[in-house]
């Protein structure tokens, strides 16, 4: 005698928790590692506020973060970021991250319009940022990161 068992779907739906991840995580390979900052406005609500974690600059929108983002990678071509942890609460996703990158560009000194010329030098520095999400997009950002011990390695002072 054969029993017949419901069949059960193949895959599960995600929870809010889930794609919220899979949001960040999809910023990070595209915008961050891949350097395609046209993924932003996918990605990012129109009203995206950015708190940089750098002590000095103020809150940046879109369009800000985009330059700012675009001329770091200008001075850090080779700029990887290495998910180390990933958690999500409700509307937030918490990444600890290591990020590493080569000074071969010009790197401006936040919030000033000092320029530290390349050296060559492989950096390697940790973070943590907190994303918040809305409607399926990123709408704000949080960082904070080792912006003295990126400083160290260049060998400038803050």
């Amino acid at each position: 005698m054969s029993t017949q068992v419901a069949s059960e779907p193949l895959v599960e739906s995600l929870s809010k928790e889930d794609e919220n991840k899979a949001l960040v995580r999809q910023a990070v390979q595209e915008f961050v590692n891949e350097g395609n900052t046209d993924v932003a406005e996918e990605l990012w609500a129109a009203d995206y506020c950015w708190h940089p974690g750098d002590g000095v600059s103020g809150v940046m929108g879109r369009e800000d973060h985009i330059r700012d983002y675009r001329e770091f990678r200008t001075a850090l071509p080779d700029l990887h970021l290495e998910i180390d942890d990933m958690l999500a609460d409700g509307d937030k996703v918490v990444t600890r991250f290591t990020m590493t990158g080569t000074h071969t560009g010009p790197l401006r000194k936040a919030r000033t319009d000092t320029i530290i010329p390349p050296t060559g030098t492989k950096l390697k520095w940790t973070g943590m940022v907190i994303h918040r999400i809305e409607n399926g997009k990123i709408v704000e950002g949080h960082v904070q990161y080792d912006y003295a011990g990126i400083a160290r390695q260049i060998g400038e002072t803050l």
